[in-house]
């Protein structure tokens, strides 16, 4: 049972990986340059908004690989350890980074939101800032929950051996 679930953690990871790579590709060769040709006095926001993208993107990245390297632990019965503990700490970094990221580039979803009349831009931009800080808060509280359980294994450990 424990593979099966295992399994179908693996396959969810891979499949967000995927659509996060396909919808940033589809923004840096579609949306992005329509709007640099359709408005071109505009291109440095569009750009800037667009590194910003494929630097969370990048960010994104890391912080799967390390979820991958995360569930490979709970497979080999590695849950309350240092590896698991780091693992979670780098995932927790990671998502604020990209929160930091998108908290840094609110102003120029507000511009181009104030540009184009759309309202909708920084409501995405809010919404991916909120998913980035409860990652940030759920891997704090895992970690501190994996401590924990290191510790207490460590003290029942030496009471055995005193």
């Amino acid at each position: 049972m424990t593979k099966l679930i295992s399994n179908f953690l693996r396959l969810a990871l891979i499949g967000i990986t995927g659509l996060i790579l396909f919808i940033s590709t589809l923004i840096g060769l579609e949306g992005i340059p329509a709007l640099v040709v359709t408005y071109p006095t505009h291109a440095w926001l569009f750009y800037t908004i667009l590194t910003g993208i494929y630097v969370s993107v990048i960010i994104f990245l890391y912080g799967m690989y390390q979820a991958f390297r995360l569930l490979r632990n709970f497979e080999l019965q590695d849950t309350f350890s240092v590896k698991t503990s780091l693992r979670l700490a780098k995932i927790k970094y990671a998502a604020l980074a990209i929160a930091m990221l998108y908290f840094i580039g609110s102003p120029f979803a507000y511009i181009w939101a104030d540009f184009e009349d759309a309202p909708g831009v920084l409501l995405i931009e809010l919404i991916f800032l909120g998913l980035a800080l409860a990652v940030t808060a759920f891997a704090k509280l895992a970690q501190s929950i994996v401590i924990e359980g290191t510790n207490k294994i460590n003290s029942a450990e030496q009471q055995k051996l005193a």
